[in-house]
């Protein structure tokens, strides 16, 4: 299954270890109505997958783990339904192609059946996702023109190509102005133009006379507008897939996530729901503190969208959040084997508050100081239990955590954090003891967290929490942190 583009020459489908996860993600997906376009019916395709024992389809859960009649199956699928379907409409008519911004390496196209197709260009050249975009609103029935316009949408935010892009705009204030905000529907399109178009209109004084008309459309009935998006915006439902996103090797679900937060804040914003936009911001930079640094993809995509933005604005805040969720993780990853994996961003650092300290506290420190805690970290290991006469030597015993590490004339003090242990466990005396086992892994898989803080003079406080509520305020403080676990 393939196709030749007059540039990108021959392009491949989906790669095979990809396409359970992505026929599970939006073929079953019923929001995206595949069954327009696909040769068999998605929904009956679904219902055999759950028949076969796959989950069935959750917007705002990782893909499960797929056990392998299962993924076979979902193969299958993708070569009958999912992948026919997304390869005709590359081959369609009236097909646009342009290279994404934020990342040279993949082209994206917007075909005629409202689809969003990402290319990846490197050898083999091959399909990397094709998905229909909506807006995140629950309960709300979606016309081909919504799909048509989301995907036009999209396009424009993933490769800033959008023939005379002013004099669009200005259509769609007028479009939205006349058709008011009498359904869920409607009220999400005219506040999130007339977002839009705030952030633009001192560049392009051609849109100020549409947008005044769309702002007395919204104005009418603005309570009742208010209710209407409040009822039907998808928070929970983002953040979640913001943080599944953050666990995949592809950024794309995580980009994806934080496209549709920047649409969302924007329309808070329009609406004057300052507080639904505040909340909404900061539970989702709670999740960027633990960026992966692997994602520089999201940073790119950040400073693009915070120059089409404007300078202000809950939507602008969160491409900061971005900026600096990246920065955090790059500073984390000078030695790769310490930084967190994105797993742990709801597992073993599941406390908002305590998660974004950590983070903040991480990326501070003088490089001196900073460079002792690291090569005082690096020799921690995790060691197999030793040999006992006639037994196995792992099997049913705990593996342990050993090292050591000194305060070197200032103060130290060492916490280890897990899923058993959210709070964190101080391990101080262990870890200043020579040849002491800090912690034990009883299961294979186990993994956990430790937690070094030192600084000139000590820090008043208990436990973890309380000890970094001291630190915020002395700049003295260096945080560093190492990610430890059980072979499985």
């Amino acid at each position: 299954m393939s196709w030749s583009h007059p540039e990108l020459g021959r392009i491949e489908a989906m790669h095979r270890r990809n396409q359970a996860e992505h026929v599970w993600r939006h073929l079953y997906n019923p929001a995206e109505r595949w069954e327009d376009l696909a040769p068999l019916d998605p929904r009956v395709l679904a219902q055999e997958a759950t028949a076969a024992g796959c989950p069935p389809f959750n917007a705002t859960k990782a893909h499960p783990p797929f056990r392998r009649p299962v993924q076979r199956l979902l193969q299958v699928h993708h070569d009958r339904a999912y992948g026919p379907a997304y390869t005709a409409e590359l081959e369609a008519e009236g097909t646009r192609w342009a290279v994404k911004l934020a990342d040279p390496s993949r082209w994206v196209a917007r075909t005629p059946a409202a689809v969003i197709v990402v290319v990846g260009r490197n050898a083999p050249c091959r399909v990397v996702t094709a998905y229909r975009p909506l807006p995140p609103l629950r309960l709300v029935v979606w016309t081909e023109a919504d799909f048509s316009a989301q995907a036009d949408y999209v396009f424009e935010k993933e490769t800033g190509m959008a023939a005379d892009p002013t004099t669009r705009l200005a259509r769609e204030l007028l479009r939205v102005a006349q058709a008011g905000a009498g359904t869920p529907r409607d009220a999400w399109w005219l506040a999130l133009a007339i977002g839009r178009a705030r952030a633009t209109v001192a560049l392009d004084p051609g849109i100020r006379e549409p947008l005044e008309r769309a702002e007395v459309a919204l104005a009418a009935g603005i309570e009742v507008t208010r209710q209407r998006i409040l009822g039907t915006l998808s928070s929970d439902d983002m953040l979640d897939r913001l943080a599944v996103g953050l666990k995949d090797e592809d950024p794309g679900a995580a980009e994806l996530a934080l496209s549709d937060l920047e649409d969302a804040l924007l329309v808070l914003e329009t609406l004057e729901l300052d507080a639904a936009a505040e909340g909404l911001l900061g539970r989702a930079s709670d999740l960027l503190a633990w960026l992966p640094a692997g994602f520089s993809v999201l940073g790119a995509q950040a400073v693009l969208r915070r120059r089409a933005l404007g300078d202000r604005g809950a939507a602008v805040a969160l491409c900061s959040a971005v900026e600096e969720g990246l920065l955090g993780a790059q500073l984390r990853a000078s030695e790769p084997a310490w930084r967190p994996a994105a797993s742990l961003v709801d597992s073993l650092l599941p406390i908002p508050g305590l998660r974004d300290r950590v983070a903040d506290l991480a990326r501070r420190g003088a490089a001196t100081i900073r460079s002792m805690l690291d090569q005082q970290l690096a020799t921690f290991e995790v060691r197999v239990p030793a040999p006992v006469m006639g037994q196995d030597m792992a099997r049913g015993r705990p593996w342990s955590l050993v090292g050591q590490v000194s305060p070197s004339g200032g103060w130290l003090r060492a916490f280890v954090v897990d899923a058993k242990h959210p709070e964190g466990y101080d391990v101080t005396d262990q870890a200043q003891a020579p040849g002491v086992s800090i912690w034990e892994f009883e299961q294979p898989g186990q993994e956990a967290l430790v937690v070094l803080v030192t600084a000139a003079a000590e820090l008043p406080g208990d436990g973890l929490a309380s000890v970094l509520d001291a630190a915020e305020a002395r700049p003295d403080v260096v945080v560093a942190i190492r990610r430890f676990s059980r072979p499985r």
